[in-house]
């Protein structure tokens, strides 16, 4: 893997990394035993369990996605993801 940090990053300038094999299949181990294909595809409330929604702002977002025995799925984690 290679990052370039440009702006906003604590190290500017081009880092490299490498992952080993093992982790990988450790990662994809967990997003298989979250169901990580049936989560829904964004999370940008916080769900009440009276059944209204909050809804906040100024949080950062993650996007986290998968490719994997033909299936791809993305899902963008505003907020309440589980």
């Amino acid at each position: 893997m290679t990052l370039e940090g440009r702006e906003f990053v604590r190290i500017k300038g081009t880092a490299h990394s490498e992952i080993h094999p093992a982790s990988v299949q450790s990662l994809i181990q967990e997003f298989i035993g979250i169901d990580y294909f049936d989560l829904k595809d964004e999370y940008t409330s916080i769900k009440n369990p009276d059944g209204t929604e909050s809804f906040v702002t100024d949080l950062p977002t993650a996007i986290t996605s998968l490719s994997l025995g033909g299936k791809q799925k993305r899902i963008v984690d505003y907020v309440g993801a589980p």
